[in-house]
Order: C-alpha cells, then structure tokens, then sequence
C-alpha cells in the first residue's frame, strides 16, 4: 500500500524496488495519491486521495469542501476498510471530526471550539526535569547511550569511513573519482511531487547536477551541458551548474526526477530511470547504518562524462 508516497521515486536503488512492486514478485499493490504517479502505473488499483482543502486533521486544521467525486481522506479508507472486515468496534467513530473531538476531549474542548477559537491550550511548563527528569532510562543526560548499549550498538559517537570512499575503497575510486551528494532538493518541486505544474516546470525544466568549475574544467564540461552521472548500480543524466558551493572532489546531483508528459509504458514509467539520483543508491546490508538504520545518499562513488 503506497499511500501518499511515491515509492520508487522516494527509496535508493530504485531497480530494485521496481522488481519488489513488480506482479511477478507482488501479490496485490495499491496506490493512494493525488495524482497518477511512476509507484501508480505499477499497481493493481489506484485511488484518489483527497487534498488538503478536502480533510481535516489534529490539532486544528478544517477542511474547507467535502471530498469531491471518489477521493477520500486518510480515515474515511481506512474505516471504511476495516467496516467491510468486520473490524468495526476498532472503528467508532464516523469521521475524522469525531475523531478529533476524542482526541481533543482531555484537553476538556472540541474540535469546533479549537477551530473556533474558544479552546486554550494548557499553559506551558518548563524545568519539568527538575521534578520527572529526562526520557532516558536513568533519568539523567546520557550522554553515555544506555539504550544503544542495550542493543550491543555502540554508545557513544564513533567515525565509521562510508563503505565507498577514496579511503576504503580505492581500486573503486579509480573509476568513480567523485564523491556524489544524491540529495540536492530544489524550488519549486517538493521531493518527488509537483511535476505536473507547468509552471513549476518552467522555472525548473532539468534535472541539475554541482559541479566545481575547477573539476568541470579537467573533465570537459561546461555550464548546462548534459553529463551522464554514474555509480556502480547505473547512470543517470543531468544538467551541470558549475558553482564553488560544491568541494572540487563533489558532485551533488538532483533527487526525484520524473517526467509526467513521456510515454506512461511500463518500461518508461514516466521516465523515473532517466535523472533519478535514487538509481545510483545502493540499499545492500554493508551500507546500512546499524544504529539509525537508513542507507546512504551521500558519500558514495560517481564519476561525470560530458554526454554527446
């Protein structure tokens, strides 16, 4: 269930997550959304979301319209759901109003009176430490983590050399000589959403990748030539911007990129395999971090080639 999140667009290794969503390894998929997206064109059924102005939420946000035509909001699927499974003491309340008005109710105010103005939050308190100490299992500032110690994790800050890097992997570095940042966000997209307003692609119509003029220069490069980008996992293409915020020994490519207006066929999927940064991640078990448990997009190996 993908339900406001554009999987393929938003994991690393995109080809992998490609064949866990894929009906030969994938039972049933459904995706919840405001518009048809790459994780859409993969699933069994796609369901229209309701936006913003169609739901409301805790602690105080109204929604302005009822949901238009089929779209529903977060709870109104889910209850209705869980109605048809027989599931329906879980289930009490009838709309996300009700919902907030149970939420509300031991602050002795209704969802209305907060909207309304008429409910007051309680007043603040500091120093509580003094009295109920920290959320740690002793009470005090650990700096010492008990909890990591706990897991066999390491309790205090440690440097670990990323798995890719010039240092711990130099015959790799051979090839792939630049060190890629795949997390560059940009005005006026948000992650992977608003590609289809025109006039967000107007003002933003490529994919971008950092490149320092001194290494642009050594490479053959110039502003706004398209560069293929590529790991050991593939290669994507880009616009260079040449800018000294980038070290000489970096490249920060854009993250997110598909394209709406192409071919929706499977094998395009809006061509998230064209600029994505995410087709260069790696999510294998030697990358991921043992104590945060996420995978890199930073630090890893790249190499740019000035495309034809």
């Amino acid at each position: 269930m993908s339900q406001s999140n554009n999987t393929l667009l938003q994991a690393a290794d995109t080809r992998m997550v490609y064949q866990a969503l894929s009906s030969e390894n994938l039972e049933l998929s459904v995706a919840m959304d405001y518009y048809l997206t790459p994780t859409g064109l993969l699933a069994d059924y796609v369901l229209p979301a309701a936006c913003t102005l169609e739901r409301c939420d805790f602690p105080a946000y109204p929604k302005a319209v009822e949901p238009l035509f089929e779209r529903r909001d977060d709870y109104q699927f889910w209850r209705e759901l869980g109605l048809r499974l027989s599931q329906g003491e879980h289930w009490p309340w009838n709309t996300m109003e009700e919902v907030c008005d149970h939420r509300h109710a031991p602050a002795g105010v209704t969802f209305s009176q907060v909207l309304s103005g008429l409910g007051s939050p309680p007043p603040m308190r500091f120093r509580k430490f003094e009295t109920q100490g920290f959320g740690t299992p002793s009470g005090k500032v650990e700096i010492f983590s008990s909890i990591f110690a706990g897991f066999g994790l390491e309790p205090l800050p440690v440097y670990r050399e990323p798995k890719e890097s010039p240092e711990s992997s130099p015959d790799l570095a051979k090839d792939y000589p630049l060190i890629l940042m795949a997390t560059g966000r940009f005005m006026p997209f948000y992650h992977s959403e608003l590609r289809q307003i025109p006039s967000a692609i107007r003002e933003h119509p490529d994919p971008v990748a950092d490149l320092h003029p001194i290494t642009a220069r050594e490479l053959g490069i110039s502003d706004n030539n398209w560069v293929w980008i590529e790991t050991p996992r593939g290669r994507i293409k880009q616009r260079a911007r040449l800018t000294d915020e980038v070290h000489p020994s970096m490249l920060r490519a854009q993250y997110g990129w598909w394209f709406p207006d192409s071919a929706a066929a499977e094998q395009s999927l809006f061509g998230i395999w064209e600029s994505s940064s995410n087709v260069l991640c790696p999510v294998g078990a030697e990358y991921c971090n043992p104590e945060v448990g996420g995978w890199p997009h930073t630090g890893l190996l790249c190499r740019a080639i000035k495309a034809d």
